[in-house]
């Protein structure tokens, strides 16, 4: 493999980004598409924009960037604006339907429509290190912290970064010429007209996989239709690339099997080179143990012979006879732990981080291996890790009166939400835990994973639910069973009410700590003293102000 500098910037051919022209975003208060708008102004571009509801304080970064925008949607927006910008760009969010009068109007004027994706692939992408971080968990918290451990290093990468970043001043920016730029991989399709995960415009030369599970059910069918679109984008990247995988879990090592990038595990499990060994809650964070690689192991990797020879022959070893495309999910799976590439030699180090839970442990050794393959001072990075506190609404914990615990997470996939209820456990054992879901993303709505559900939230000590989201788009027979919920939940002695109005979960809530019994089966979880509660929010939308509600109650200030 030659070295991890000497790589070249990406390869493929794209076409050259305009001269400095003028772009409209339909749909630009998001933070991600607020972010674009932003970053394309101070790049040079004309740039105006239109939204539902554009509020503080995306609509004071956007005038203090002098983006122009219009709340709300209409045709005359789009044609005041190719009267003055004829030759513009259109760049259509992810949300943005057919029949919304604007992506109408730049239709029937035949304009350059485009998408973030393909934005970020064109205009931030051209030689830089394409560095991609992917999976159904860990995108935002790991790519924004590789890119701040980039930044503090002085390696000025560029990033994006899906959510609202810790440590970083903006989600997106470019990077310098030859650096590396950080994205957050998506595998949510890209825009009306282009249905593939947003990952495939970013062709990686470093790819992170963590998790890959079955999620996002509006667009994916099951879990076989995304290991095809992850080993599409294993499939672009180069050989002299490099594939960091979760190698706890078996779908990663499989998707990538076939890739003919060297690949590289990180995690708890044994053939992992970056390993996870323990992590220990100290005030402010956790203490990880890890055993890493030399410093310098990624950047020296060599290969002799050509990889894809090299990979038929290893298949041809282990399945006499057979082709590597032949091969099923746990033959593939065993294939791609044998290609992992472990270091002769370990290094057993620990490090404080302000980040808990063993699912950061993971997120920090990606991170870390992506300095490494940067060629950053690893030293250092381990010193800072204490001072990254992470993205927005993720594990955000607050004290509150009378030694009330609330803690406010993007959690919506009953893996992440079993993961954090564990971290939670271990950081505060003395504590009865209370896990409050609103259930809004387009799977947990459904009955898909009700039962991988029930396995989760059985870890609370009591589950309280919101209202189902827009559960008139879906089959009433494929939305998520309260009751079954109950009933299940119930056998493992963890009491369940749902209610679908925050207001009414406030006061529920409230009546407990009053040692009101607020509902049959909540009698002994009225009797817990304030003290004693730690309630946690999952949710990746606004709860309908839940958490502001709670804070304002309670007195909540941040924890320390």
């Amino acid at each position: 493999m030659q070295q991890q500098d000497s790589r070249k910037p990406t390869q493929q051919k794209t076409q050259a980004p305009l001269e400095r022209g003028a772009v409209w975003i339909i749909g630009i208060a998001g933070v991600a598409m607020g972010g674009l708008a932003i970053c394309l102004r101070r790049m040079g571009y004309q740039v105006g924009g239109s939204d539902q509801g554009v509020y503080p304080p995306m609509s004071d970064m956007l005038a203090e960037a002098g983006v122009r925008w219009e709340d709300g949607f209409a045709r005359e927006h789009v044609a005041a604006w190719l009267k003055l910008h004829p030759e513009s760009r259109v760049v259509v969010g992810n949300a943005i339907p057919r029949g919304n009068p604007e992506l109408e109007e730049a239709l029937a004027a035949g304009c350059r429509l485009t998408s973030l994706p393909e934005v970020l692939r064109e205009d931030f992408l051209p030689g830089r290190l394409s560095v991609v971080v992917s999976g159904t968990h860990g995108k935002t918290t790991t790519s924004n912290l590789a890119a701040w451990l980039l930044k503090r290093l002085d390696l000025q990468p560029g990033w994006f970064v899906g959510g609202k970043p810790g440590g970083l001043a903006e989600s997106l920016r470019p990077a310098d010429p030859g650096r590396p730029m950080v994205l957050e991989g998506d595998e949510y399709d890209t825009v009306f007209y282009d249905k593939r995960s947003k990952f495939f415009h970013y062709w990686p030369q470093v790819l992170v996989i963590n998790h890959v599970e079955f999620d996002h059910a509006d667009i994916f069918e099951g879990l076989a239709p995304i290991l095809t679109a992850f080993r599409r984008l294993v499939n672009q990247v180069p050989e002299n690339g490099l594939v960091l995988l979760n190698a706890e879990a078996d779908e990663p090592c499989a998707v990538a099997a076939r890739g003919l990038a060297p690949l590289v595990g990180f995690g708890a499990a044994e053939d992992c080179a970056y390993r996870l060994l323990d992590e220990v809650p100290v005030p402010g964070g956790s203490r990880f143990r890890f055993r890493l690689p030399p410093a310098g192991w990624l950047r020296s990797l060599e290969r002799t012979g050509e990889p894809a020879a090299a990979l038929a022959t290893l298949v041809a070893a282990r399945h006499p006879g057979r082709e590597a495309a032949r091969l099923d999910e746990v033959e593939l799976a065993a294939l791609g732990r044998a290609r992992l590439l472990r270091p002769q030699e370990s290094i057993e180090v620990e490090a404080e981080a302000a980040l808990s839970g063993a699912y950061n442990g993971r997120n920090i050794l990606a991170a870390l291996a992506i300095v490494d393959a940067c060629g950053g001072e690893r030293a250092r990075a381990l010193n800072l890790l204490r001072e990254f506190a992470g993205p927005a609404r993720r594990m955000d914990g607050y004290t509150c009166a009378d030694g009330l615990l609330l803690y406010d997470d993007f959690g919506h996939h009953p893996t992440a939400v079993r993961e954090a209820l564990a971290a939670l456990r271990r950081r505060h054992p003395e504590r009865r835990i209370t896990a409050i879901v609103e259930p809004r993303s387009n799977t947990s709505v459904r009955n898909v994973l009700q039962e991988a559900w029930i396995q989760s939230l059985g870890q609370a000590d009591a589950v309280l639910m919101g209202a189902l989201h827009r559960p008139w788009k879906y089959d009433p027979a494929e939305l998520f069973d309260f009751a079954a919920a109950s009933r299940r939940l119930a056998e493992r002695g963890v009491p369940f009410q749902q209610l679908d109005d925050p207001l009414r979960i406030a006061a529920f809530l409230e009546d407990l700590l009053a040692g009101r019994c607020a509902a049959t089966g909540w009698e002994q979880v009225a009797t817990w003293a304030p003290s004693d509660h730690l309630w946690v929010i999952f949710s990746n939308g606004s709860f309908g102000g839940l958490r502001q509600q709670l804070l304002e109650r309670w007195q909540g200030a941040p924890i320390a």
